[in-house]
Protein backbone atom coordinates (compact mmCIF):
# COMPACT_ATOMS: atom_id res chain seq x y z
CA UNK A 1 0.00 0.00 0.00
CA UNK A 2 2.82 2.34 1.18
CA UNK A 3 4.49 1.78 -2.57
CA UNK A 4 1.14 2.58 -4.57
CA UNK A 5 0.41 5.73 -2.78
CA UNK A 6 3.98 6.64 -2.75
CA UNK A 7 3.69 6.03 -6.84
CA UNK A 8 0.67 7.74 -6.67
CA UNK A 9 1.86 10.67 -5.00
CA UNK A 10 5.23 10.92 -7.52
CA UNK A 11 2.43 10.60 -10.50
CA UNK A 12 0.46 13.22 -8.90
CA UNK A 13 3.73 15.50 -8.52
CA UNK A 14 4.91 15.08 -12.07
CA UNK A 15 1.70 15.47 -14.13
CA UNK A 16 1.04 19.18 -11.52
CA UNK A 17 4.55 19.93 -12.97
CA UNK A 18 3.77 19.41 -16.67
CA UNK A 19 0.41 21.41 -16.39
CA UNK A 20 2.80 23.89 -14.57
CA UNK A 21 5.36 24.06 -17.55
CA UNK A 22 2.53 24.23 -20.31
CA UNK A 23 0.22 26.59 -18.42
CA UNK A 24 -0.48 29.37 -20.62
CA UNK A 25 -0.46 33.23 -19.54
CA UNK A 26 -2.55 35.73 -21.96
CA UNK A 27 -0.74 39.18 -21.20
CA UNK A 28 -3.27 41.96 -21.35
CA UNK A 29 -1.45 44.38 -19.57
CA UNK A 30 -0.78 46.95 -22.11
CA UNK A 31 -3.16 48.80 -24.19
CA UNK A 32 -4.71 47.09 -27.19
CA UNK A 33 -2.89 43.35 -26.04
CA UNK A 34 -4.83 40.05 -26.91
CA UNK A 35 -4.16 36.45 -26.85
CA UNK A 36 -6.41 33.11 -27.64
CA UNK A 37 -7.04 30.38 -24.62
CA UNK A 38 -8.10 27.30 -26.43
CA UNK A 39 -9.62 28.93 -29.21
CA UNK A 40 -11.61 31.80 -27.83
CA UNK A 41 -10.00 35.32 -28.19
CA UNK A 42 -9.21 37.99 -24.95
CA UNK A 43 -8.61 41.40 -26.25
CA UNK A 44 -8.05 44.46 -23.90
CA UNK A 45 -9.53 47.46 -25.24
CA UNK A 46 -11.37 50.63 -25.00
CA UNK A 47 -15.40 50.61 -23.74
CA UNK A 48 -16.92 53.82 -24.28
CA UNK A 49 -18.78 55.59 -22.88
CA UNK A 50 -18.49 54.10 -19.07
CA UNK A 51 -21.77 54.39 -16.56
CA UNK A 52 -24.91 52.78 -16.05
CA UNK A 53 -27.03 51.43 -19.05
CA UNK A 54 -24.10 50.84 -21.41
CA UNK A 55 -23.59 47.29 -20.24
CA UNK A 56 -25.88 44.71 -19.28
CA UNK A 57 -24.32 42.89 -16.33
CA UNK A 58 -25.45 39.17 -15.78
CA UNK A 59 -23.13 38.30 -12.80
CA UNK A 60 -21.31 40.76 -10.55
CA UNK A 61 -18.85 38.77 -8.16
CA UNK A 62 -18.23 40.87 -5.33
CA UNK A 63 -17.29 39.25 -1.82
CA UNK A 64 -15.70 42.06 0.40
CA UNK A 65 -13.69 41.79 3.21
CA UNK A 66 -10.56 42.47 1.78
CA UNK A 67 -11.13 38.20 0.40
CA UNK A 68 -8.09 38.26 -2.11
CA UNK A 69 -9.51 35.39 -4.33
CA UNK A 70 -13.06 35.76 -5.93
CA UNK A 71 -15.50 33.16 -7.91
CA UNK A 72 -19.00 33.08 -9.05
CA UNK A 73 -21.44 32.38 -12.14
CA UNK A 74 -24.90 34.00 -13.10
CA UNK A 75 -28.08 32.38 -12.12
CA UNK A 76 -31.54 33.08 -11.19
CA UNK A 77 -31.41 31.26 -8.31
CA UNK A 78 -31.09 32.34 -4.49
CA UNK A 79 -29.21 31.86 -2.44
CA UNK A 80 -25.80 32.30 -4.32
CA UNK A 81 -23.19 29.89 -3.88
CA UNK A 82 -20.24 32.16 -3.93
CA UNK A 83 -18.87 35.63 -4.15
CA UNK A 84 -21.67 36.82 -6.30
CA UNK A 85 -23.81 40.16 -5.50
CA UNK A 86 -27.34 39.23 -4.58
CA UNK A 87 -29.53 41.46 -6.67
CA UNK A 88 -30.97 40.33 -9.45
CA UNK A 89 -30.27 43.46 -11.33
CA UNK A 90 -26.40 42.60 -11.51
CA UNK A 91 -26.73 38.43 -11.09
CA UNK A 92 -28.98 36.70 -13.33
CA UNK A 93 -30.10 34.22 -16.14
CA UNK A 94 -28.43 34.91 -19.54
CA UNK A 95 -29.85 33.57 -22.65
CA UNK A 96 -27.86 32.70 -25.43
CA UNK A 97 -30.05 35.08 -27.92
CA UNK A 98 -29.16 37.66 -25.73
CA UNK A 99 -25.34 37.32 -26.27
CA UNK A 100 -23.86 39.28 -29.35
CA UNK A 101 -22.74 37.46 -32.56
CA UNK A 102 -19.67 38.99 -34.47
CA UNK A 103 -17.42 38.47 -36.93
CA UNK A 104 -14.18 39.08 -37.88
CA UNK A 105 -13.96 41.23 -40.86
CA UNK A 106 -9.89 40.67 -41.29
CA UNK A 107 -7.62 37.73 -39.84
CA UNK A 108 -6.18 39.75 -36.67
CA UNK A 109 -5.75 39.43 -32.95
CA UNK A 110 -6.22 35.62 -33.20
CA UNK A 111 -10.04 35.92 -35.10
CA UNK A 112 -10.64 33.34 -38.04
CA UNK A 113 -11.72 34.94 -41.13
CA UNK A 114 -15.05 33.54 -41.59
CA UNK A 115 -15.57 32.79 -38.29
CA UNK A 116 -18.88 34.19 -35.88
CA UNK A 117 -18.00 34.50 -32.21
CA UNK A 118 -20.13 35.54 -28.80
CA UNK A 119 -19.05 38.54 -27.23
CA UNK A 120 -18.85 38.65 -23.68
CA UNK A 121 -17.58 41.94 -21.79
CA UNK A 122 -15.50 41.59 -17.95
CA UNK A 123 -14.96 44.78 -15.91
CA UNK A 124 -12.64 45.02 -13.04
CA UNK A 125 -11.76 46.98 -10.17
CA UNK A 126 -8.46 47.30 -8.87
CA UNK A 127 -6.29 49.93 -6.65
CA UNK A 128 -4.49 52.03 -8.81
CA UNK A 129 -1.54 51.19 -6.43
CA UNK A 130 -1.85 47.49 -7.26
CA UNK A 131 -3.87 47.61 -10.42
CA UNK A 132 -2.96 43.88 -11.89
CA UNK A 133 -5.23 41.01 -11.65
CA UNK A 134 -5.56 37.74 -12.87
CA UNK A 135 -8.83 36.17 -14.51
CA UNK A 136 -7.31 32.30 -13.79
CA UNK A 137 -10.55 30.26 -15.12
CA UNK A 138 -13.44 30.65 -17.16
CA UNK A 139 -16.02 28.28 -17.95
CA UNK A 140 -19.27 28.22 -19.55
CA UNK A 141 -21.97 26.12 -20.26
CA UNK A 142 -25.02 25.83 -21.80
CA UNK A 143 -28.24 24.68 -19.21
CA UNK A 144 -32.10 23.89 -19.71
CA UNK A 145 -33.28 26.70 -17.17
CA UNK A 146 -32.49 30.21 -15.87
CA UNK A 147 -32.25 29.20 -11.71
CA UNK A 148 -30.16 26.30 -11.70
CA UNK A 149 -27.10 26.10 -9.38
CA UNK A 150 -24.59 23.03 -8.49
CA UNK A 151 -20.83 24.91 -9.04
CA UNK A 152 -18.34 22.04 -7.87
CA UNK A 153 -15.85 23.67 -5.68
CA UNK A 154 -16.56 24.52 -2.39
CA UNK A 155 -16.33 28.42 -1.59
CA UNK A 156 -13.06 29.79 -1.49
CA UNK A 157 -11.47 26.63 -3.66
CA UNK A 158 -10.39 26.86 -7.24
CA UNK A 159 -12.12 24.16 -9.66
CA UNK A 160 -9.20 22.18 -10.33
CA UNK A 161 -8.09 20.33 -13.36
CA UNK A 162 -11.85 19.39 -14.25
CA UNK A 163 -14.23 21.11 -16.77
CA UNK A 164 -17.36 19.78 -14.74
CA UNK A 165 -17.63 22.57 -12.95
CA UNK A 166 -21.91 22.38 -12.95
CA UNK A 167 -24.06 18.79 -12.46
CA UNK A 168 -25.75 19.22 -15.50
CA UNK A 169 -25.56 20.79 -19.11
CA UNK A 170 -23.49 20.97 -21.77
CA UNK A 171 -19.82 22.27 -21.47
CA UNK A 172 -19.43 25.01 -24.20
CA UNK A 173 -15.71 26.46 -23.24
CA UNK A 174 -12.90 26.33 -20.59
CA UNK A 175 -9.88 28.09 -20.16
CA UNK A 176 -8.15 25.86 -19.13
CA UNK A 177 -6.85 24.58 -15.77
CA UNK A 178 -3.52 26.24 -15.33
CA UNK A 179 -3.80 29.15 -17.71
CA UNK A 180 -4.43 32.69 -16.80
CA UNK A 181 -5.03 36.29 -18.35
CA UNK A 182 -3.46 39.44 -16.52
CA UNK A 183 -5.30 42.42 -16.11
CA UNK A 184 -4.35 45.93 -15.78
CA UNK A 185 -7.14 47.96 -14.11
CA UNK A 186 -5.43 51.56 -14.92
CA UNK A 187 -5.63 50.82 -18.33
CA UNK A 188 -9.48 51.37 -18.32
CA UNK A 189 -10.49 52.93 -14.72
CA UNK A 190 -13.45 53.05 -13.39
CA UNK A 191 -16.88 51.24 -13.32
CA UNK A 192 -19.11 50.29 -15.77
CA UNK A 193 -17.12 50.38 -18.79
CA UNK A 194 -15.01 47.27 -19.50
CA UNK A 195 -11.49 46.25 -19.18
CA UNK A 196 -11.46 43.29 -21.14
CA UNK A 197 -13.45 41.44 -24.56
CA UNK A 198 -13.79 37.70 -24.97
CA UNK A 199 -14.80 35.87 -28.15
CA UNK A 200 -16.18 32.29 -28.11
CA UNK A 201 -16.81 30.85 -31.38
CA UNK A 202 -20.25 30.67 -31.57
CA UNK A 203 -20.40 27.00 -33.52
CA UNK A 204 -19.47 25.91 -29.47
CA UNK A 205 -22.74 27.05 -28.60
CA UNK A 206 -25.17 23.75 -29.78
CA UNK A 207 -27.44 21.74 -28.41
CA UNK A 208 -31.28 22.14 -27.08
CA UNK A 209 -30.10 24.55 -23.76
CA UNK A 210 -30.30 27.88 -24.60
CA UNK A 211 -29.28 29.62 -20.71
CA UNK A 212 -25.27 30.56 -20.61
CA UNK A 213 -23.73 30.26 -17.46
CA UNK A 214 -20.31 31.81 -17.16
CA UNK A 215 -18.15 30.39 -14.22
CA UNK A 216 -15.04 32.44 -13.36
CA UNK A 217 -12.06 32.88 -10.49
CA UNK A 218 -9.61 35.91 -9.87
CA UNK A 219 -7.11 36.42 -7.55
CA UNK A 220 -4.86 33.17 -8.06
CA UNK A 221 -6.43 31.45 -4.98
CA UNK A 222 -3.48 32.73 -2.89
CA UNK A 223 -0.74 31.17 -4.67
CA UNK A 224 0.97 31.82 -7.88
CA UNK A 225 0.10 34.49 -9.47
CA UNK A 226 0.50 37.01 -7.02
CA UNK A 227 -2.37 39.09 -8.78
CA UNK A 228 -4.73 38.98 -6.16
CA UNK A 229 -8.36 40.93 -5.65
CA UNK A 230 -7.90 44.20 -3.60
CA UNK A 231 -10.74 46.28 -4.75
CA UNK A 232 -14.55 46.37 -5.40
CA UNK A 233 -16.64 44.00 -7.85
CA UNK A 234 -15.69 41.87 -11.39
CA UNK A 235 -19.04 42.25 -13.43
CA UNK A 236 -19.66 40.40 -16.54
CA UNK A 237 -21.82 42.32 -18.68
CA UNK A 238 -23.08 41.97 -22.65
CA UNK A 239 -24.02 44.98 -24.97
CA UNK A 240 -26.90 46.27 -24.85
CA UNK A 241 -28.70 47.69 -27.99
CA UNK A 242 -28.13 51.16 -26.83
CA UNK A 243 -24.88 51.12 -26.66
CA UNK A 244 -23.19 53.99 -28.94
CA UNK A 245 -20.70 52.33 -30.96
CA UNK A 246 -17.46 51.14 -29.81
CA UNK A 247 -14.37 52.03 -31.36
CA UNK A 248 -12.41 49.28 -30.87
CA UNK A 249 -11.73 46.79 -31.77
CA UNK A 250 -11.92 48.38 -35.45
CA UNK A 251 -11.32 44.41 -36.73
CA UNK A 252 -14.82 43.40 -35.44
CA UNK A 253 -17.99 44.12 -37.24
CA UNK A 254 -21.75 43.16 -36.39
CA UNK A 255 -23.81 40.43 -37.87
CA UNK A 256 -27.39 41.59 -38.91
CA UNK A 257 -27.95 38.60 -36.40
CA UNK A 258 -25.92 40.35 -33.53
CA UNK A 259 -27.91 43.10 -34.40
CA UNK A 260 -31.63 41.57 -33.74
CA UNK A 261 -29.45 39.74 -30.21
CA UNK A 262 -28.48 43.12 -28.90
CA UNK A 263 -32.45 44.80 -29.42
CA UNK A 264 -33.86 41.67 -27.43
CA UNK A 265 -31.24 42.15 -24.78
CA UNK A 266 -32.17 45.87 -24.16
CA UNK A 267 -35.65 44.99 -24.29
CA UNK A 268 -35.45 42.48 -21.86
CA UNK A 269 -33.29 44.86 -19.70
CA UNK A 270 -35.73 47.77 -20.12
CA UNK A 271 -38.54 45.58 -18.79
CA UNK A 272 -36.61 44.08 -15.60
CA UNK A 273 -35.64 47.24 -14.35
CA UNK A 274 -39.28 48.10 -14.75
CA UNK A 275 -40.41 45.23 -12.94
CA UNK A 276 -37.63 45.62 -10.26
Amino acid sequence: MRTIQTGSLALLLTLSGTLAMNAAVVDLTTVDSSGTLNGAIYLQSHIAPSGSGVLDPFVRINPGGGQTFEQGYNTDARPLQYDENTSATFTHALQLSTVPIVSCAVIDHGCVAGTNYREFRLDINQTNADPLLSLDRVILFLRSAGNLTGGAPLPGSAQGASSAVFNSGTLVYDSGFGNRVDLNFTLEPGSGGGDMFLYIPDSLFAGPNSFVYLYSEFGGNGTEPPFQANDGFEEWAVRTASTPPVPEPKHILLTAAGALALFLADYRRRRRNKLA
